[in-house]
């Protein structure tokens, strides 16, 4: 059996819902709802002053140094990195020792209100920067919240920068210094070495002064050769006249083979001679050679001994010189103005999102408002809270 439709039935169309916002039904909330809008806009503002004023400002202090080339001055660390001097100062600044220094030097394990002294190491980075500013200058930036401790520690910095300094001029002294001694020992015993062989070839050949005993042998041996010339002439004369049984004949003949006997005592190699006496001709060129090699090695390490003493003494009056090789052009002094935060663009911010909030909160109003409307909503909220009572 199957239903008829009822006749003249009418079917009434339900209209949907309309979730739209209307702008002059929200201006009228606006109206109406005014005070929540306000206290809204007040609670957002007083809550984003207070955190704004709650935040703790931060104070910026800085020094600045110039570094200065020195080439009559390097170090260990600028010959093997043949890095320049900024360079250098930039590696110092961010040391491990640098940085215990300034803590030590200021205590900031007690002010950072730790022991652990590598956290300290870590909040002393964090609030310090180090820059290259114009002409070659360092900077020194410190940011903390404390104006006079960001001064203390960026004049702490400058003065345990130059600590650290005249401790690698210190190191590269000592280093050098045992070097040049170790060398000037060496060359002081191979001196002294040297003057007992030229003094054991002078003993041995006799040979002083080479150029003069030299001269004077071949001046005496010409003068022993000129003697026999003349002789001989006056016996040639004497023999035109006179036979070899005469007396003078006999005489000189006599002396010419003394003069001959003596002119080959000159020449010869054999003939023992005195210090300081000519030697003998055919010895000459070796004796000489002799003397001079002796020579030659004892002049070597008297000029290696004198450059050795010289670069000692230079060592020693650099160590004497503590320039720390940069010029402090400011040291830091306590800021009067903060760095952080800027509060007016934040308060200004916190102003335009308070009432960001309130215009939000009054179109949730509104649409909230909307959603009750509804019949159909309504019951389906009644029968969300008939199922939540029912749990209970």
């Amino acid at each position: 059996m199957t239903s008829d439709p009822i006749p003249n039935a009418v079917i009434v169309a339900v209209p949907e819902p309309d979730d739209s916002i209307d702008l002059l039904e929200l201006a009228t909330i606006f109206v109406v709802e005014w005070r929540k809008f306000v206290l809204i806009v007040l609670l957002v503002l007083v809550a984003g002053g207070a955190f704004i004023y709650s935040i703790q400002p931060l104070f910026e202090s800085y020094a600045s140094i110039l570094p200065q080339d020195r080439d009559d001055a390097p170090t260990a660390s600028s010959l093997f990195t043949g890095r320049s001097t900024s360079e250098l100062f930039f590696g110092l600044l961010a040391s491990r020792s640098v940085a215990d220094e300034v803590i030590d030097r200021l205590n900031l394990l007690t002010a950072y209100h730790t022991t652990d002294r590598e956290a300290a190491r870590l909040r002393l980075a964090g609030s310090t920067s180090f820059t290259s500013g114009r002409g070659g200058l360092i900077v020194i930036l410190v940011r903390e919240s404390n104006a006079v401790q960001a001064a203390q520690i960026a004049n702490a910095y400058l003065e345990a920068l130059q600590n650290q300094r005249e401790r690698m001029i210190q190191s590269d002294f000592e280093i050098h210094n045992r070097f040049f001694l170790q060398q000037l020992k060496s060359e002081e015993d191979a001196l002294a070495a040297a003057e007992r062989d030229f003094r054991d070839v002078q003993e041995a050949t006799g040979v002083v002064q080479p150029d003069s005993q030299t001269q004077i042998g071949l001046n005496a041996i010409a003068g022993t050769r000129a003697q026999i010339s003349n002789l001989q002439v006056q016996l040639s004369s004497l023999l035109l006249g006179e036979s070899e049984q005469n007396p003078q004949v006999k005489e000189l003949r006599a002396q010419i083979a003394g003069l001959e006997s003596h002119e080959h005592a000159l020449e010869s190699a054999n003939t023992p001679k005195a210090t300081g006496a000519a030697a003998s001709a055919r010895n000459m060129p070796q004796l000489n050679l002799d003397y001079a090699r002796k020579l030659r090695e004892v002049r070597y390490h008297e000029a290696l001994v004198t450059s050795i003493s010289t670069q000692y003494e230079s060592n020693r009056l650099k160590a004497g010189d503590n320039s720390a090789q940069f010029v402090i052009i400011d040291r830091a002094i306590p800021p009067e103005r903060k760095a952080w935060p800027a509060r007016r663009p934040l308060l200004m911010l916190d102003a335009a999102a308070a009432v960001l909030a309130g215009m939000v909160c009054v179109a949730l109003l509104l649409f909230w408002r909307k959603i009750q409307a509804e019949p159909r909503n309504r019951m389906h909220f009644a029968q969300m809270r008939k199922s939540f009572r029912g749990s209970r």
